[in-house]
């Protein structure tokens, strides 16, 4: 199983309704830069199936210029789970490592959006299916050592999305409608699953709303 557990925030979430849009402060708005909360919340994790590897990490945060853009998306430049840690295997030392930037203890995506559909808010890679690559190094990693992909959409449901406020919860769970798969490069793609929750704000601290 891979797991990565994240306190922290990743996207937003909700039931759709046709014509809706992004509101801040009450007026209809885009381009306004999302903040993460930080808070920490129930962690997120990423389990493959075959349980071969876990990867803990204790925040996801949202690059510079993540912004609300009119109609109903999100887009973000690129995002990071940061302080990670291998929790399987369980060999010494095996650390993670993100790419292309080979940072120790994170993991980057390539350029996403989240876009508001019907029961939810769908996060994809704006070009192509692969979310995010990293490596795995270390003698502990013994046969997982090496380079990782993971593809996909990831799902989450969102409340008080339709109301004025400063913070809004979501939840990524087994139902909420993630796609994801894992591969290695010996290992073919696997399916994964994605769950979590945590807040979202916007970076000046407005009160928002997609209705």
């Amino acid at each position: 199983m891979i797991v990565f557990s994240v306190v922290a925030l990743f996207l937003i979430f909700a039931t759709v309704a046709f014509g809706a849009e992004w509101f801040v402060e009450g007026k209809p708005l885009g381009g306004v830069e999302i903040a993460n909360t930080a808070k920490g919340g129930h962690a997120f994790k990423i389990i493959k199936n075959n349980g071969k590897i876990e990867i803990e990490c204790k925040q996801l945060l949202f690059g510079d210029k993540s912004a609300l853009t009119p109609p109903n998306r999100i887009t973000a430049p690129s995002m990071a789970l940061t302080s990670c840690t291998v929790i399987k295997p369980a060999g010494t030392p095996c650390e993670v490592e993100s790419l292309p930037n080979k940072i120790k203890g994170q993991i980057e995506t390539v350029p996403a959006e989240a876009v508001v559909e019907v029961g939810g808010v769908k996060i994809t890679p704006q070009a192509g299916k692969t979310l995010a690559t990293f490596n795995l190094v270390g003698a502990g990693c013994g046969g997982q050592a090496g380079k990782w992909t993971i593809k996909g959409s990831i799902e989450s449901t969102v409340t008080k999305l339709a109301e004025e406020t400063i913070e809004k919860p979501f939840s990524f769970t087994s139902t909420s409608g993630s796609e994801l798969e894992i591969e290695g490069e010996s290992e073919a793609s696997e399916k994964a699953e994605f769950t979590g929750e945590d807040e979202i704000k916007l970076a000046a601290g407005q009160d928002w709303s997609y209705r």
